[in-house]
């Protein structure tokens, strides 16, 4: 949107480049949610879950997407290597998405094994805003997901490459 914005300004316009300039980052800052960290009055909702007294965001930060890659990291050689994807710029941007989240009060997490390396990204951002002292494990929900199996051995298996991550934190939500 902000392109079709800007090419029908420079084509209808007659804006100079200075002004070009300015609009840009009018509508770089409209459009970001970085912009509005400022407002701390602003706190995302929460509602009761369920029948218990746990209080949930009324949305979620979800890992589908927030990945350095599809490739899951136990696919052998094919595989990116963990250090190099936990030392990435994406995994730079996910430590101050989740900072961010949890200050506007977007404390629940959702990932999954299946998300590439999603999960290894989040549990490591998490981890590493703990040891920082940024936050507090009891601060943020965690959920993560494996894929159901025909039997309770493959499902443990799985369950298992996905607990080598998520131990860090000591539990899943």
């Amino acid at each position: 949107k902000l392109t079709r914005q800007l090419e029908f300004w420079k084509t209808h316009g007659d804006l100079s480049d200075e002004q070009m300039v300015d609009l840009t980052k009018s509508l770089v800052r409209a459009g970001s949610w970085r912009s509005r960290l400022a407002d701390t009055s602003f706190r995302v909702p929460k509602v009761r879950f369920g029948r218990t007294e746990l209080q949930m965001p009324i949305v979620t930060c979800g890992g589908m997407r927030m990945q350095q890659t599809w490739m899951p990291d136990n696919m052998g050689f094919l595989s990116l290597n963990p250090k190099k994807v936990l030392k990435s710029d994406s995994q730079k941007n996910l430590k101050e998405v989740l900072k961010n989240c949890i200050e506007l009060g977007l404390n629940h997490f959702e990932t999954a094994r299946m998300y590439g390396t999603s999960e290894l990204q989040f549990i490591d951002a998490l981890v590493s805003l703990i040891d920082e002292g940024t936050i507090k494990r009891e601060e943020f929900i965690l959920q993560t997901k494996v894929i159901p199996q025909k039997n309770l051995q493959e499902f443990e298996k799985l369950f298992a490459l996905s607990w080598d991550h998520v131990s860090k934190l000591g539990y899943i939500d």
